[in-house]
């Protein structure tokens, strides 16, 4: 079991809360069980589904039954000091995700055609301390509707 504690950004708006998540033995964390709304991008955990991407500060959570654009694979960061460069911060995500993708979904293939795409930090946000990496899983069809996750 795993404390999470709030992030900075959400401590100093009043944000307090501590919540308890297990941790699969593949080291990414379940989604936790919340209600549909908004939260933080940097908040996102595995399979949580997102009703519209807009890779703004918050994302719109939406129960996995309801139609949806994603649904988040995983999430990892990126080690290091210094800005990677945009090409190298691509190809760890891409590397990252297809790791995610295949740890999820193994030799069993997803219910639908699907693609895997990812949101990194831009250097600003690396400037600002964000590392965070977000994969997600998204339709060529358009919009999903139930959880892709296996189990």
């Amino acid at each position: 079991m795993l404390f999470e504690r709030p992030r900075r950004e959400t401590w100093e708006t009043g944000d307090h809360g501590l919540a308890c998540v297990f941790q699969h033995a593949d080291g990414q964390r379940p989604a936790r069980a919340r209600s549909a709304g908004s939260t933080e991008i940097g908040g996102l955990r595995a399979g949580e589904c997102v009703e519209k991407w807009r890779l703004d500060k918050d994302e719109q959570l939406i129960g996995c039954g309801s139609d949806h654009e994603v649904q988040v694979l995983g999430v990892f960061t990126v080690p290091g000091d210094e800005w990677p460069g945009k090409r190298a911060e691509t190809t760890t995500a891409k590397k990252g995700c297809r790791t995610l993708w295949a740890m999820t979904f193994g030799a069993a293939e997803p219910r639908a055609p699907l693609w895997a795409r990812s949101a990194q930090p831009t250097r600003s946000g690396w400037e600002a301390h964000d590392r965070l990496i977000i994969c997600l899983v998204a339709s060529h069809s358009g919009t999903l509707k139930g959880s892709l996750m296996p189990g």
